[in-house]
C-alpha cells in the first residue's frame, strides 16, 4: 500500500462474494415459485450485493455443493479479470487498508489513472463475477441439486 497508495489485493478478493451473488441468482430462477430456496435467496441476496457473502455461502450455495463450486469459479473469473487489467497497466485498489466489498466498495476504489477509472474497472470486475457465477451455475451447478 505504501508503494502504490492503495490496496490492490482487496478488489481481487472481493470478487469471491460477487460470484456467490451470480450463483444465487441462477438458483433463484431455476427454483420453483414459493420454494424454500427462493425464500432463502430473497433474504440473503441484498447483503450479498452489499458485500456480505456469508448468508449466501452458508445458507444457499455450500449446502448444495455444486453451486458453491461454480460460484467460486465465477469469483475467480472476476479476480482474473482484475489481475489481467492490472497486468495491462491499470492496477485498481481500495484507498484504505480495510473496507467493505461488493457495491459498497465502489466509491472507495482508485487507480493510478484516477478514481473514476478505478471505479469503472472494479464495476466491470463485479459484472464479470456476477455473469460468470450466474452462467456457470445455470449450466453446471443446478443439475441434480435440491432446488426446493
Amino acid at each position: 500500500m505504501d508503494a502504490q497508495g492503495f490496496n490492490s489485493l482487496f478488489p481481487i478478493l472481493a470478487m469471491a462474494g460477487a460470484g456467490q451473488v451470480g450463483a444465487a441468482l441462477a438458483l433463484y430462477w431455476r427454483a420453483k415459485h414459493g420454494s424454500l430456496l427462493r425464500t432463502q435467496i430473497k433474504g440473503a441476496i441484498i447483503p450479498g450485493f452489499l458485500g456480505i457473502g456469508e448468508p449466501l455461502i452458508y445458507g444457499v450455495t455450500l449446502p448444495r455443493m455444486k453451486p458453491f463450486i461454480t460460484a467460486c469459479i465465477g469469483g475467480a473469473c472476476g479476480g482474473f479479470f482484475l489481475g489481467l487489467i492490472a497486468w495491462l497497466g491499470l492496477p485498481v485498489g481500495l484507498n484504505t487498508v480495510f473496507g467493505p466489498s461488493g457495491l459498497v466498495a465502489l466509491p472507495l476504489m482508485t487507480s493510478g489513472s484516477g478514481i473514476y477509472a478505478g471505479m469503472a474497472v472494479y464495476a466491470a470486475g463485479l459484472a464479470v463475477s456476477y455473469l460468470c457465477g450466474f452462467a456457470l451455475t445455470w449450466l453446471f451447478g443446478s443439475k441434480n441439486v435440491d432446488l426446493s
